[in-house]
């Protein structure tokens, strides 16, 4: 006891010692400086990382390069800039603001790519700054507390050594730190000037673009009595043009190499892919049918350059969304051969003359489309165009070409577009007499820019279902057993949807040519902005629409995986019975639900509203609508305690027939007679059902005759036995069992009984017929009935 009251007390001194030291009670933070014993360790550090910061923060080429020449650079935008044609937006035409736009887009983009660079050095930089600004503090108080202990002169020399050393350094990244800021301070200040002038641009373009209906050239007649005709400087501003746009390209090429990894890729893949199912073709191992080699829809891979052209145009598009249009001329113009080679694979020859004809008008105008300052050419070219698409429309309708390229249903729309086409160029040309040339070449360009896409995205859409098709009619497609069931069902939605997408891009491509697209635009915008109030819930356009793609995407997620889980899943794995459809129904019921809540959300219903909703439908539901309730529920309590289950033979009140399918509300029971019965679910809770199958499948039949007294007993059921054991389709397990059933007065009546699994009807037919031909081969007589005639005396 004595001692805990000791160590109590020590403890309490201890305690109250604490209290009163504040040194003890709060430690004392680290020092600002370092300890002159670690100097000369610390210091040896400092400098090896001084050295490190000096190559760390030493300009390189790259970057002293991009600064000497940021500055003529920005000189020249300006110049450009400065030109009349920049000042005057409003007098130029379609084809100089597309070419500015795509010049200042170049300029632009350079400027924003030397900007990211000086970026990144900047924040080099600030960390390297930070770093020396802290370290510089630290090495001033280390100096000055070792002057105050009286250091020895070689550790206050080190201090003050380290110390030069670090302020060197800040002074000269102070200095280049300063010279980035002023480079991208300037690059900042270009690029915003230019993203301004390429919006004047597009802005003027789009109003330029327009401004079809007047007068903006002299009429042909006065051109032709005042210009003289040169051809040669036609084609000499066609050349220079041409030579300019392909370096237009290049320089875009050179300028977004970010690009260029995803396409070089793709376009490796792609090539793998096109040269591979050529070399099946000509190996003749494309297919697993030798009949599908006649299909001439497979035939454009026989042409593997051809089609790894057009699917190559196609990567570009999606590698380079903001490509400027002069790239485009330039991969279009090369695709007309590769369009030609792909179509004659699949077009009748006599009609393969009718690819030709508008390929070629459409390399004259993307050639017209490159002159510059020769009016009188130019419009003597657009009158040529326009009056060969005439005639060449003309001999389509004429001969009928589009009854053997075109399905049935294209066939009619297609000869109004023609009709319309024709009757449009006739304007243009008007139009291009009276100098109203905008105009003019607005429907050249529409109708051209029409027909040579529609020919591209029909080519696309012949080699993107062709190959579609190859691949799920090779073998491998086969070990899939979805793909199997469901290939000429995957193969038609496939291509319809490639068909649609073509379609719809075709469209739009279109519209944009037509300049009706910010139209339709604002159009979308207007209507989906229109909204009424409901209550307190705001209901638009575009949230209706939103519902609705909710709904029809509940109903489609709902429907596949039914279909995958059905065909994939449970055709491979054995499930107990009854589990597939209790999976399928609890799936469906889960997403149906959840597809609904979610569809309703969008709507902006709440919580609180849908509980209010649901608590007015259980009081409706409680009055009105008991039995559906009832037979709903009875459907939930078939699908987890599996009574019944789809194929299952059962009998219920006087209906006997098998089980087709397990609905909501009701299930449908198919009779022998070929009648279908619609049953509510309640019923099968009820009422007693028998079900045939609930365990197993097999039926026991029952075979019955009579024979005479006087035939042998034994023989006869030998012969019962053996004829039941013969039958293929008769069980051995368990085996058949053949009886004397009773004595008749003239008659011994007998019984077979034996199990069968399929085919239930004919085997019990079969073991009949063989009984009776047996019972007559072995000479067994069949009972006559015997009368006793009594003589009246």
């Amino acid at each position: 006891m004595k001692s805990i009251l000791i160590f109590i007390l020590l403890s309490l001194s201890t305690l109250y010692a604490q209290t009163n030291n504040p040194e003890i009670l709060s430690p004392k933070e680290d020092p600002a400086y370092i300890k002159v014993s670690e100097i000369t360790t610390q210091s040896i550090g400092i400098l090896s990382e001084i050295k490190e910061l000096t190559i760390l923060t030493d300009e390189k080429e790259s970057l002293v390069n991009l600064q000497k020449e940021l500055l003529p650079y920005c000189d020249s935008i300006a110049i450009m800039t400065s030109e009349e044609k920049y000042k005057k937006l409003d007098s130029q035409n379609i084809r100089n603001l597309q070419k500015m736009h795509a010049e200042v887009s170049l300029y632009t983009k350079q400027l924003e790519e030397w900007d990211d660079e000086i970026s990144e050095h900047i924040g080099l930089y600030d960390k390297s700054l930070e770093s020396l600004k802290t370290e510089t503090k630290l090495w001033e108080e280390t100096k000055n507390n070792a002057i105050k202990e009286d250091a020895p002169s070689a550790l206050v020399e080190r201090s003050t050594f380290v110390l030069d050393s670090l302020n060197t350094l800040h002074k000269n990244a102070k200095i280049k730190y300063d010279k980035l800021l002023t480079s991208s301070q300037l690059a900042v200040t270009k690029i915003l000037f230019l993203k301004e002038l390429q919006k004047e641009l597009k802005s003027t373009e789009n109003l330029v673009t327009n401004r079809v209906f007047y007068q903006n050239q002299a009429p042909l007649l006065e051109v032709l009595s005042e210009d003289s005709f040169a051809p040669l400087g036609y084609l000499g501003s066609i050349k220079k043009s041409i030579v300019d746009k392909y370096s237009q390209s290049k320089d875009y090429v050179l300028t977004n190499s970010d690009h260029w990894l995803a396409y070089i890729v793709s376009s490796l893949l792609t090539l793998i892919f096109v040269f591979y199912y050529n070399y099946l073709y000509r190996k003749k191992r494309l297919f697993v049918s030798k009949n599908s080699l006649n299909r001439n829809i497979f035939f454009f891979i026989a042409k593997p350059f051809s089609t790894l052209f057009l699917l190559s145009l196609l990567l570009v598009v999606f590698n380079f969304p903001d490509r400027p249009p002069f790239l485009m001329e330039i991969l279009l113009s090369l695709s007309i051969v590769p369009i030609i080679r792909v179509l004659q694979t699949v077009i009748q020859k006599e009609y393969v003359k009718f690819i030709y004809a508008p390929l070629i008008i459409y390399l004259m105008f993307l050639l017209e489309k490159s002159s510059v300052g020769f009016e009188l050419e130019s419009r003597i070219v657009m009158l040529m165009i326009s009056t060969g698409l005439i005639v060449y429309l003309v001999d389509v309708i004429r001969k009928k070409v589009l009854f053997y390229v075109s399905s049935a249903k294209f066939i009619k729309y297609g000869h109004l577009l023609l009709y319309l086409a024709v009757g449009v160029l006739f304007i243009a040309i008007v139009a291009n007499f009276y100098g109203t040339m905008l105009l003019s070449t607005r429907i050249v360009k529409g109708v051209m820019g029409t027909i040579y896409s529609a020919m591209i995205f029909y080519t696309l859409y012949v080699i993107l279902t062709g190959y579609i098709v190859v691949m799920l009619r090779r073998r491998i497609a086969t070990a899939s057993y979805m793909l199997e069931k469901y290939s000429q069902n995957i193969e038609k939605t496939t291509r319809f949807l490639i068909k649609s997408w073509m379609l719809l891009w075709w469209l739009l491509l279109v519209v944009k040519m037509l300049s009706i697209y910010p139209f339709l635009v604002d159009g979308a915008e207007y209507v989906m902005s229109l909204s009424w109030q409901v209550s307190e819930t705001n209901i638009s356009v575009s949230i209706i629409l939103d519902f609705i793609f909710i709904v029809v995407g509940t109903w489609v997620l709902a429907r596949l995986v039914r279909t995958v889980l059905e065909v994939e899943v449970f055709a491979r794995f054995k499930l107990p019975r009854g589990a597939p459809t209790a999976i399928l129904t609890t799936l469906n019921y889960v997403i149906i639900i959840t597809g609904t809540i979610v569809a309703f959300s969008s709507l902006g219903v709440s919580p609180q509203q849908f509980a209010l909703i649901f608590g007015a439908l259980g009081v409706g539901i409680g009055f009105g609508l008991r039995n559906i309730i009832a037979n709903f529920i009875s459907g939930i309590i078939m699908v987890f305690e599996r009574p019944i289950q789809i194929g299952d033979t059962i009998e219920v009140d006087k209906t006997m027939g098998k089980v087709q399918s397990i609905g909501a509300r009701s299930s449908t029971v198919k009779t022998f007679d070929g009648s279908e019965v619609i049953i509510p679910n309640a019923d099968f809770i009820a009422k007693e059902i028998v079900n045939w199958t609930l365990s197993d499948e097999y039926r026991r039949k029952i075979v019955e005759f009579k024979v005479d007294l006087d035939n042998d007993i034994e023989v006869i059921l030998t012969l019962m036995k053996e004829v039941a054991i013969a039958h293929p389709d008769v069980l051995k397990d368990p085996e058949p069992l053949a009886t004397l059933k009773n004595f008749g007065e003239y008659y011994l009546e007998f019984k077979l009984y034996f199990w069968l699994h399929d085919n239930l009807i004919v085997a019990h037919s079969d073991v009949n017929i063989a009984i009776y031909k047996a019972l007559k081969e072995a000479n067994i007589k069949m009972p006559v009935p015997r009368t006793d005639v009594k003589q009246l005396s």
